[in-house]
């Protein structure tokens, strides 16, 4: 079994035999991040034994909320509540042991906290409690108490557990395999609505299982054909099959997507540029698949950067400007989900770059989805970028689009190179605060990042980065940041970082770049502050993600009055 990265949510919630407002009062401002007003309404009632609000203090102290970080006096709140039999606080306690950092990291005091939470009915306890005696973290392998474990939150309709229930039904670990069983509790984690990793883990599990079933192949009179990229890299492919076959499923690029009757069918793609594969596969009525595979080239044109708005600008920065990019765009990855337009969201930036910021050509490193590989990357950082720089005087403009993810303590962010491998993530991937210290070597007057990436492990089509696994929502705290650096993000927490089929793009480097054509400037002082920028940027995306049916929120990190660009022109 593969070890599998595992970090929740810290529990901050009331017991049912609370009496005291006072936590209420806290739950509340907590949840609308006045953290200080949730410290100042526990904290009495902690010191005088309401284990709700030592929990509370605990989960503050912990985060560093209101308080200055210390995993010390956390744990000695978690311990006061836990004492007193509180489930949330010996879960919290369990976590924090858990976290890698000196001197308090047991995972034998991990798991002796967590099992005795999930003793005292704490659903999340008992899912990951079930976890550790599957992988041995903390206690000795036992599948048949993590078996138990899981059916225990499952029934208590804990979407995650049940889709390990069903892995484990699948892989007969402490239990014999059942892939009837298997198949139902895989469809229970799917239905549920709260949980989009369950829900997307249970149905990869559920699709492994139907790859497994015995299928012949048919191609007979089936074909389609791929137009010639538009300019924003459109394309439309037509897929023709006999009137005599009906077509139960269809995949583009293994995508699951929908269909009419029709015996001819159109559908609308993206490419990214150079050549891509594009390839259709699906089951047909007569009990048969099929799979037919294509290839397109995509070149630069000179109306590329144009459509959908984009390159419209309204102004572009005044005078000479000091300043060094590198974009990255980070698209196929060879052990894991395609970041969707990730490439044309880097060569859309670079048009910026080059047009709006005004930063001469010398001073752009371009890293595209071949050579967007970790060594690729650090060279740029440690050899290309410091010759660039003149100390105190150079703006560094830094773009990422690709897959993100948290480290297993919730406490650092990585940026995934294509060659990434999540087995082993210290060595082939980045570290965002490594990548900001190499930035800083050089001195720059400022440092600035845009990053459309996400940190919860889901990529931009909701497909889960670990694969055939087990890992819950990964939620990584705020890292502290250098001096004169400004992060702009595209999405906070656990939220995923959506893409458009329509614009080809990440929707939030789309309404960034809408945003640098002028549309950011509020006050009309032809100027673009960041605090303007992101202002711009939330508002769009907010709007735009819930059309989709989701929620993804920018967040801004540093220098809110740093200008972006001072313009001039139209």
């Amino acid at each position: 079994m593969k070890l599998v990265k595992i970090i929740f949510f810290f529990s901050f919630f009331v017991s049912q035999c609370s009496a005291y407002a006072a936590y209420h009062d806290a739950k509340f401002a907590f949840a609308n991040h006045d953290y200080q007003g949730a410290f100042d309404s526990c904290i009495q009632d902690a010191k005088i034994g309401d284990a709700d609000c030592e929990n509370a203090i605990g989960v503050l102290y912990l985060e560093g909320k209101s308080v200055a970080q210390s995993t010390r006096t956390a744990v000695q709140w978690f311990k006061r509540a836990a004492n007193k039999d509180h489930p949330a606080s010996q879960f919290n306690l369990g976590l924090a042991y858990a976290r890698d950092q000196p001197g308090f990291r047991d995972l034998a005091k991990s798991a002796e906290a967590i099992l005795r939470a999930a003793e005292n009915g704490h659903v999340h306890a008992q899912l990951l409690i079930g976890n550790y005696f599957a992988e041995g973290i903390g206690v000795p392998v036992d599948n048949q108490k993590a078996f138990n474990w899981w059916k225990v939150a499952a029934e208590r309709n804990n979407a995650m557990a049940q889709n390990n229930l069903g892995w484990a039904f699948l892989h007969g670990i402490g239990t014999e395999k059942n892939i009837d069983n298997a198949n139902q509790w895989f469809e229970k984690a799917i239905n549920q609505s709260n949980d989009l990793n369950a829900r997307e883990l249970a149905k990869k599990n559920s699709e492994s299982i139907r790859k497994q079933m015995p299928k012949s192949e048919y191609s007979g009179g089936i074909s389609f054909e791929i137009s010639d990229p538009k300019s924003d890299g459109q394309v439309e492919l037509n897929l023709t099959l006999p009137a005599s076959l009906g077509l139960l499923s269809l995949k583009i690029n293994n995508e699951e997507v929908a269909f009419d009757e029709m015996s001819r069918k159109k559908f609308i793609r993206y490419l990214p540029l150079g050549e891509s594969e594009v390839q259709l596969s699906g089951e047909l009525s007569n009990g048969k698949n099929f799979q037919l595979k294509k290839k397109k080239t995509r070149s630069i044109g000179k109306d590329q950067y144009l459509s959908a708005g984009l390159g419209q600008q309204k102004f572009s920065q005044r005078g000479d400007v000091d300043a060094v990019a590198i974009i990255i765009g980070a698209e196929e990855y060879e052990k894991l989900p395609r970041s969707n337009f990730s490439q044309n969201d880097a060569m859309r930036f670079l048009f910026y770059a080059q047009n709006i910021l005004k930063i001469p050509n010398h001073k752009i490193r371009i890293l595209g989805s071949k050579n967007a590989k970790r060594s690729d990357i650090l060279l740029a950082l440690k050899n290309w970028l410091p010759s660039e720089i003149n100390p105190g005087k150079t703006k560094v403009f830094v773009f990422y689009s690709g897959h993100g993810i948290a480290s297993l303590d919730s406490t650092k962010y990585y940026l995934l190179p294509t060659d990434s491998n999540l087995q082993l993530l210290e060595e082939t991937a980045l570290g965002l605060d490594g990548v900001m210290k190499l930035v800083q070597k050089g001195n720059p007057k400022e440092t600035i990042f845009m990053i459309d990436s996400c940190f919860s492990g889901v990529s931009r089509d909701g497909r889960v980065l670990t694969p055939n696994a087990r890992p819950v929502l990964q939620i990584a705290a705020q890292s502290e940041i250098p001096p004169r650096t400004t992060i702009i993000s595209s999405a906070s927490g656990a939220q995923i970082s959506l893409s458009s089929e329509e614009t080809g793009h990440g929707i939030f480097s789309y309404h960034l770049m809408m945003g640098l054509n002028g549309d950011a400037d509020e006050n009309n002082d032809r100027s673009i502050t960041a605090q303007e920028l992101h202002n711009y940027v939330a508002r769009k995306v907010s709007v735009d993600a819930r059309r989709r049916g989701s929620d993804q929120q920018p967040r801004l990190v540093g220098g809110n009055d740093l200008v972006f660009l001072s313009g001039t022109g139209n």
